[in-house]
């Protein structure tokens, strides 16, 4: 039996369904949310137009590909290694960013994303890979890049482990971290001219690029938007040329195409001292690398779909591997390590495009470059206040965009307290208003905000959790039998917090609904026991936090479920009768949950889930 549909607007502008059961005419009227956006036009499983989607891929390409070619000149620079060293580098570096940004849009199972999410070098790192080239050589510099990718690699695949701690607080605060160093280094070249220049042409490089793009991006027709950075670029390259100011000697020097085999020092890895004095050190950095690609990862999300959804984990996974095989890469080419860049949310957000499509075309275009130096010679003589005023247009919507993140938290006290104090630590030690009691390459790399006050940000939430009392834990089937273990089990924890029967009882109906719900997405409905449930209970005098940790399974997450209660998808309504009730009874339990809980936070990993439920106390 079809239901007939129709729609139609109340007062208060909100959509509602109505519809009506032919069996007895009556009508029905349900909340439809218009909360959709036009904003991503595209969204990552969509395709532009041909034309478009090369058009983007280029534009994308020549956006990211400055800091692929400056940060290996920069520390080839630093090591004082020859010609032929630095082209290979550079050649090596576009060749393996493109590969990676290539291999996070096309997701080979647990690599990979499926999203926008770009990558370059390792700014960070090249303190410590001088030390290791002038110390120990290449071959000492692949064997500690070795090491950490793999050690990256580890720590992406048990991710949940760190759950407590890598949270969208901590991300949300990394990414304001990572935008203000970026920010700062990217501003200290804005003066940057060659000796002997106009005194005007460094503000006058600045203040075209900077009108232009922001002049498009706030103010022009939207079809110009998506092209207001390159067209920002070309006005502030032909003013640098008209004051003299552009270098062409890069692009006149270069070959016209050919791969730099001459600097490359074969395959070869040292486990000497110098290997052993300095793998703490990379390591962390490995440790930092998946803490910034988990928070990039999950602000591309946050703009990828016009729909809010709810974060996946698995795909935060997914880059963070992805970046650590890239840097398996790097070790063979004996170049720097690759991290995630911010690139790829604030070219989300300006074009209106997230599609995969655009990403591989990225990574091609990368990989092609590699091949031509005449090309990326062209953005090597760019002038420095051009890149510089370039970059802190597209890097600002970052801050906005770790606020989002620290929100979807709802944000108390104590986590205003931590993200305070750990922005403070940053900006102190990134503009040298504190100072670390030590020297060597980890003052070098204390004296970064990011590393800095990202520290603080880590030790400050696992204090935080430390102080966390009356966490309790269960192990048990997740079988129909196991319900009258955890009713004991949170009766028993209800009676130790001092709450009454009723609090108690709801813990009790939560707890059998999710594992009605975790029962559902088993296949089966009681698997007999093959499945194992962890059940973490705490406290915190006004409410309960039930933590269900799972092995995994291929369903919906709750959140989106939920969501979906009072914003049906479309088509729902025009189901058959017995689908239609087939699918309010799959529902029931979340209906339930819904009403009982304060919250509910779902976290899918590839190694496990996480069902996160609090419940207010009476």
């Amino acid at each position: 039996m079809a239901f007939q549909i129709q729609f139609e607007y109340s007062p208060s502008s909100e959509l509602f369904v109505v519809y009506t059961d032919d069996r007895d005419g009556a009508p029905r009227r349900g909340p439809m949310s218009t909360s959709t956006s036009d904003s991503p036009r595209y969204e990552p499983h969509e395709g532009p137009p041909a034309l478009l989607s090369l058009a983007l891929g280029l534009q994308s390409a020549l956006l990211i590909v400055a800091p692929i070619v400056l940060f290996p000149l920069i520390l080839a620079q630093s090591a004082g290694v020859d010609d032929a060293v630095v082209s290979w580098s550079v050649f090596a570096m576009l060749a393996i960013n493109g590969a990676a940004i290539m291999l996070q849009a096309v997701r080979i199972g647990p690599v990979g994303c499926g999203l926008m999410v770009l990558t370059y070098p390792s700014s960070i790192s090249i303190p410590f890979c001088v030390v290791a080239l002038v110390e120990g050589g290449p071959a000492v510099l692949a064997a500690l890049i070795l090491i950490s990718g793999l050690f990256q690699i580890g720590v992406s695949l048990r991710l949940s482990y760190l759950r407590r701690i890598v949270t969208p607080t901590v991300s949300g605060t990394v990414i304001i971290l990572l935008a203000m160093s970026v920010m700062a280094i990217v501003l200290a070249g804005a003066d940057d001219v060659p000796d002997g220049a106009p005194a005007a042409a460094a503000p006058a490089c600045m203040a075209v690029t900077g009108a232009t793009i922001l002049g498009l991006l706030l103010r022009g027709p939207r079809a110009l938007r998506m092209w207001a950075p390159l067209i920002g670029i070309a006005a502030g390259g032909a003013t640098g040329l008209a004051f003299g100011v552009y270098d062409l000697g890069p692009a006149g020097n270069a070959p016209p195409a050919g791969v730099p085999l001459d600097g490359w020092p074969g395959l070869g890895i040292d486990f000497g001292p110098v290997f052993w004095s300095l793998l703490p050190a990379f390591l962390f950095l490995s440790v930092i690398a998946v803490l910034q690609g988990n928070s990039i990862a999950l602000s591309v999300q946050q703009v990828s779909w016009r729909r809010q959804r709810a974060l996946d984990y698995r795909l935060v996974q997914g880059a963070t591997i992805c970046t650590g095989v890239g840097n398996l890469l790097a070790a063979v080419a004996a170049v720097m390590p690759i991290t995630t860049a911010p690139r790829g949310t604030t070219f989300v957000q300006q074009t209106g495009c997230a599609s995969r499509n655009v990403a591989l075309i990225t990574g091609a275009a990368l990989i092609a470059t590699a091949f031509l130096p005449k090309v990326w010679g062209v953005l090597v003589g760019m002038p420095g206040p051009v890149s510089a005023i370039f970059l802190m247009v597209v890097i600002s919507p970052l801050f906005v965009e770790g606020m989002r993140l620290i929100m979807r938290d709802a944000p108390d006290y104590r986590t205003g307290l931590v993200v305070g104090v750990a922005l403070a630590v940053g900006l102190g030690f990134q503009f040298e208003l504190l100072a670390p009691p030590f020297g060597g390459v980890w003052r070098t790399m204390l004296q970064n905000g990011l590393t800095a006050g990202g520290i603080t940000v880590i030790l400050l939430t696992a204090f935080t959790e430390l102080g966390t009392q009356g966490r309790r834990r269960i192990q048990t089937e997740l079988g129909a039998g196991a319900l009258a273990e955890i009713n004991a089990f949170l009766q028993e924890f209800a009676r130790r917090r001092g709450w009454d029967a009723r609090t108690a009882d709801r813990l009790q109906v939560v707890a059998d609904e999710v594992l009605v719900i975790l029962r559902q997405g088993s296949g089966e409905p009681d698997d007999g026991g093959r499945r194992k449930l962890l059940l973490l209970a705490s406290g915190d005098g006004k409410a309960a936090e039930l933590e269900f940790v799972s092995a995994p399974r291929d369903a919906t997450n709750l959140e989106d479920r939920i969501a979906l209660l009072t914003r049906p998808a479309p088509g729902v309504l025009e189901l058959d009768l017995p689908d239609l009730e087939s699918m309010m009874e799959r529902d029931a339990p979340l209906r339930l949950l819904q009403h009982y809980a304060s919250s509910v936070t779902h976290r899918q990993y590839h190694e496990t889930e996480v069902i996160t439920v609090r419940v207010a106390a009476s």
